[in-house]
Parts: C-alpha cells; structure tokens; sequence
C-alpha cells in the first residue's frame, strides 16, 4: 500500500527519462546505481565515518607526517630572530599547521591496534604547536630567547620525543606510517 503523495517506481522512473524501459528492468537499474553508489562510498571512506582499513590509515596518516616531516618542522628550525616579521610570520604557519595536524590525528579512527599510538601522536603534535604558539608570543614582544631555546632543545623536547615513541609503536605494529606519497 502507497502512503498518500507517494511516488510509484514507475512515476519516478519516469520522472528520469526511463520510461521506455519495463518495471523489471527499472528496477534492476535502480538497485544496481545503488549498489555502484553505496560501493563507491564505502571505498573512498567518505559517508559512513567509521574505522579506517589499514591502508586508509597508512595513507591518512602519511599525508599528515610527511608535510610536518618534509618542511614544517625544517622550517622552523631554520627560522632567524635577524629578520623579525619572517621569523613571527614563519612561527604562525608553523603554529598553525602543527595545531591542524593534530586536529586531523586525534579526529581520526584508525585500526584498533593503532588507536592509542595515534592518540599518542595526536597529543604530541598538540604539545608541539602550544611550544611554538608560546614562542610565537614572545617574538611578537620583541623576545626571540624562547626561540633560540626551542631550536636547540627541539630534538630531546617531550614532545618530539612523544611524537617519535608514537611512530615507533605505529611501525613495530607494522604499519607505514609514511604512506604513499602522491
């Protein structure tokens, strides 16, 4: 029984060009662009949100490191109090493409092994960027100490050394965490 207002398959089917086609065949169409579109879905990750494959997942998470690794991190260690506007602009986008990855990590459903190791990794990445929003403030007010401190103590910071006890674990756990670059 229709409900009232209702369209019938063969209205709608009409309604889309398909009227030179039988019931039967309208309706083998229909559920087959369901099937295709519910498939497509599934296999881009888009729609459902819930837990990623492992491959998914190495490639997500490689597509976050690799720009931290590649040159953001680099960046702002290559960053110099002679040139103040640079140095504050430079520790700005540092800032905020640390807090965006961050973002990105702890919003993400990796595997169930991965889980904890990507938090790991997300809180680090997090400590890292306050570290740099923090430094960040103190070159707006003329003080690049902090700067200098961060530099050098960058490579035994908690932080870093968080983020790199995170991607230890992810990989003894077998994962790539580099993915595939594109």
């Amino acid at each position: 029984m229709r409900r009232a207002g209702a369209q019938s398959s063969d209205d709608w089917a009409r309604s889309r060009g398909w009227s030179d086609y039988p019931g039967t065949v309208k309706r083998a169409l229909l559920v087959t662009m369901l099937a295709v579109l519910a498939l497509a879905t599934s296999s881009c990750g888009g729609g459902g949100g819930g837990q990623l494959s492992q491959s998914d997942f190495e490639a997500q998470i490689g597509a976050i490191l690799r720009p931290l690794q590649g040159s953001t991190l680099q960046n702002l260690v290559l960053i110099s109090a002679a040139d103040p506007e640079a140095a504050i602009n430079a520790l700005k986008d540092g800032e905020s493409k640390l807090h965006e990855a961050s973002s990105e990590l702890a919003s993400m459903k990796p595997p169930d092994d991965a889980v904890q190791p990507t938090q790991m990794l997300a809180k680090g990445v997090g400590e890292l960027a306050d570290e740099v929003t923090a430094v960040r403030k103190d070159a707006e007010r003329g003080d690049f100490a902090r700067l200098v401190r961060f530099k050098v103590g960058l490579r035994s910071d908690p932080a870093v050394l968080e983020i790199q006890d995170a991607a230890t674990e992810l990989i003894k756990l077998g994962y790539n965490i580099a993915g595939e670059a594109p």
